[in-house]
């Protein structure tokens, strides 16, 4: 059966209506173009699914691996990229990058997430793999409140002559750091925080690891697998956290505006702090590094990169190899009139939530724009081309895919259309695609006709 929610003082009848006119607003009058290039918004959120998906939505409590949504998501200059710019989106507490844009998505490395931490303490601004501008390191708290607030707190400039290898040792962490850079060392440290006893020793670059911050690097519990909460490791904490190239050391840091100790460690990738004064599920935190890089490469900017939309949805990918489109479903509700909602990029497309889930029994429906004024042909501008027995995908962001075959297509007045066989309840599994066709008329700022491809679950 279909899991439809029922329509707050509307029929279904009446929320059809609406649908089909909000299809007015997909389809603006364009000159024809070449389609929109693939997104990397996908591969982006794949990565933060798995750990922060769960967070968002209050379904676990623990410390961010990423952020609650990217900030900024934008193309930054990078010599090896084809074209010289590759797609970055920003989190609190780091950077994701797709460098090399043509290479296997499903490779582990294909979205990375950059040594951001070299580049703040040596001041060596990476423009390419052998591509360096030479800042000053930066004057950014690694720890605690902003730089207005937070006068005490180390920088990543006070590690800049720190990154040496150190001995192996096995006791707590007993050294201090300011903000000037001098390390003194306090018997007391120890005896007050016993669990800084290190548990792991790289010998690559010569650092201990305290067995507080070794925990939370191998860390298990919820993540999110195909829109399921299950039980498995976190992260792999090497290509997430790289190596560490600082000892831990004791600071002093304004948190909140209240000063305490916090003990800090500087990784390639991330920067963790130790909090013993907050609740146990958020003493070890990934520092905000993210927001501390983004504020050194473009506080001074002219123009700062325009912010990304908050993210507040699982993800799902639309894949029609036939026409070429690869890209994001977006989960949409109503208006207040009672209207379907539209997507909030128009490069993506718009999935009722409320309707048939895709994949189950009934008819779950697609909208997606034919152009759009100031961009051209988009996501379903080629949808006519389509034809019977053509396969069209749906997939979450781990992999599961579920595949669905053409068998109809029909085209339809604005205001006469079969709507028990687009909306209606089914025993099957229907996708339907729609979009706009015929003539424009610029009276009403839209076309005629509603153009809808029927498919059905094959696998």
């Amino acid at each position: 059966m279909s899991h439809r929610k029922p329509l707050t003082a509307l029929s279904l009848s009446t929320f059809q209506v609406f649908l089909f006119s909000l299809i007015l607003f997909f389809c603006p009058l364009v000159e024809a173009g070449a389609l929109i290039p693939v997104r990397p918004d996908w591969s982006f959120m794949e990565i933060w699914e798995r750990p922060d998906y769960g967070l968002a939505q209050g379904l676990v409590q623990r410390s961010w691996y990423w952020g609650p949504a990217p900030f900024a998501t934008f193309k930054e200059s990078y010599a090896e990229t084809p074209g010289g710019l590759r797609d970055v989106a920003y989190y609190d507490k780091g950077r994701m990058e797709i460098t090399r844009p043509g290479g296997n998505r499903a490779r582990p490395y294909y979205v990375t997430s950059g040594l951001l931490v070299r580049e703040l303490i040596s001041g060596q601004q990476q423009l390419g793999d052998y591509n360096f501008q030479t800042f000053q390191p930066a004057n950014v708290p690694v720890s605690g409140d902003g730089p207005e607030n937070n006068s005490i707190s180390p920088t990543y400039a006070s590690f800049r002559n720190l990154t040496g290898p150190a001995a192996r040792t096995f006791g707590p962490v007993n050294t201090a750091l300011d903000r000037s850079g001098k390390v003194t060392t306090d018997p007391a440290l120890p005896e007050r925080y016993p669990d800084t006893s290190s548990a792991y020793y790289d010998a690559t670059l010569g650092h201990n690891i305290p067995a507080v911050l070794w925990r939370f690097m191998h860390l298990q519990g919820q993540i999110t697998h195909d829109h399921r909460q299950v039980f498995a490791p976190l992260a792999d904490w090497l290509p997430t956290f790289g190596l560490p190239i600082t000892e831990a050391y004791w600071t002093r840091s304004k948190v909140g505006g209240v000063e305490q100790d916090v003990m800090v460690q500087l990784f390639e990738r991330r920067l963790l702090t130790y909090t013993p004064s907050n609740p146990p599920a958020y003493q070890v935190e990934m520092g905000n590094l993210g927001r501390h890089y983004f504020a050194w490469r473009y506080g001074n900017a002219p123009t700062k990169p325009t912010p990304a939309p908050t993210y507040s949805q699982p993800p799902l990918r639309l894949v029609i190899p036939a026409i070429g489109i690869d890209t994001i479903i977006e989960f949409v509700g109503q208006k207040a009139d009672g209207s379907m909602d539209v997507p909030t990029n128009p490069l993506d497309v718009g999935w009722y939530r409320y309707g048939a889930a895709i994949g189950e029994k009934g008819n779950s429906v697609l909208a997606g724009h034919l152009d759009w004024f100031d961009i051209g042909p988009t996501v379903f501008f080629n949808l006519r081309k389509l034809k019977s027995g053509d396969l069209v995908y749906v997939y979450t962001s781990l992999g599961t895919r579920r595949t669905f075959k053409v068998y109809d297509t029909g085209s339809y007045p604005l205001n006469n259309y079969p709507q028990e066989r687009i909306f209606g309840d089914s025993d099957q599994s229907h996708l339907n695609l729609i979009t706009c066709d015929g003539a424009f008329n610029p009276g009403s700022a839209s076309y005629n006709q509603r153009l809808v491809v029927y498919t059905n679950l094959v696998e």
